[in-house]
């Protein structure tokens, strides 16, 4: 394990040399102690793990002690419990309670409960109940459940279930259950189950199934309808499997 000297020269070099901002590696420059070190790479969470890939949680676990990172909020293996803001990669599972904040990477996986926030990356697994609010980005896996929110953003994938909220961006996957409600933009996603409700903009692709609901706004999505009702307001028509209603047209 480096000493304080070699470590904070090594991120130095590398913060460097991935053109990090002028604040994150003041930061650094400044640095005291290793608790310094972690502030700072805590401090620009996403840019050090995703974006510039700067470090990983090897690294993370090679330079600082376990004690060192739980003081830092930083979860790399095992199972954790958090009230607090945590931020997990690697291995690292955390369930996050109350108004628990989590950043997760890499393939970390995390429960959030109550009013918990998460933001999960790369391949991180997010299971999300309560009021819990969710963003998903890279190919982050997330199941919501209860009243959770969710933005879904790149090609994450989301199932959601009973009254959970879904805003599907991009490449995004989402399958919808029960009582669940869906944005749809960009080229997402969308397979509609029960009474699930679904918006969908750009060019979404959306299957319908079961009593679901689905307002098409732009004329562009792709629908699927097996028993659910689709509704394009752009060429105003309504899709709906043949002998199922009576259509009745009133003036």
């Amino acid at each position: 394990m480096k000493t304080f000297e070699e470590l904070k020269k090594d991120l130095l070099e590398r913060a460097k040399k991935h053109n990090a901002c002028q604040d994150g590696y003041r930061m650094g420059l400044n640095a005291k102690s290793k608790q310094d070190l972690l502030k700072a790479i805590t401090n620009n969470w996403y840019w050090v793990l995703s974006a510039s890939k700067m470090i990983d949680a090897n690294y993370l676990e090679n330079n600082f002690s376990e004690e060192e990172l739980a003081e830092a909020g930083i979860y790399t293996r095992k199972e954790h419990t958090s009230n607090a803001k945590s931020f997990a990669c690697g291995s690292a599972t955390v369930e996050a309670y109350g108004s628990a904040t989590v950043e997760a990477y890499g393939s970390a996986t995390v429960e959030a409960y109550d009013s918990a926030t998460v933001k999960a990356y790369n391949s991180a697994k997010v299971e999300a109940y309560g009021s819990a609010t969710v963003k998903a980005y890279g190919s982050a896996t997330v199941k919501a459940y209860g009243s959770a929110k969710v933005e879904a953003y790149d090609s994450a994938t989301v199932k959601a279930y009973d009254s959970a909220t879904v805003e599907a961006c991009d490449s995004a996957t989402v399958e919808a259950y029960n009582s669940a409600t869906v944005e749809a933009c960009g080229s997402a996603t969308v397979e509609a189950c029960d009474s699930a409700k679904v918006e969908a903009y750009g060019s979404a692709t959306v299957k319908a199934y079961d009593n679901s609901y689905v307002e098409d706004c732009t004329g562009n999505i792709n629908t699927v309808s097996d028993h659910g009702i689709i509704k394009d307001y752009y060429n105003h028509k309504i899709y709906i499997k043949k002998g199922k209603f009576e259509i009745i047209e009133i003036e």
